[in-house]
């Protein structure tokens, strides 16, 4: 999914000051913020591959205040 994060980006830079990274799907199933995706289309992709914490009201519509407004 392109609108993961790096890894280094949500946790932080590992001790010696590199960064982290993860394949792009990794995130997906775990929890995830709408200011990861660029589309309506890439919430409504990672909610549907398990992504937590887009859908705060469970209604199946991931990140309803900003970019999948009615």
């Amino acid at each position: 999914m392109k609108g993961c994060l790096p890894v280094a980006v949500a946790v932080g830079l590992l001790a010696a000051g590199t960064v982290a990274t993860v394949p792009e799907r990794a995130c997906a199933a775990g929890k995830a913020v709408c200011s990861q995706f660029r589309t309506c289309e890439e919430a409504k992709k990672a909610l549907k591959e398990g992504a937590t914490g887009i859908d705060g009201d469970n209604d199946g519509i991931p990140c309803e205040r900003t970019l999948c407004r009615t």
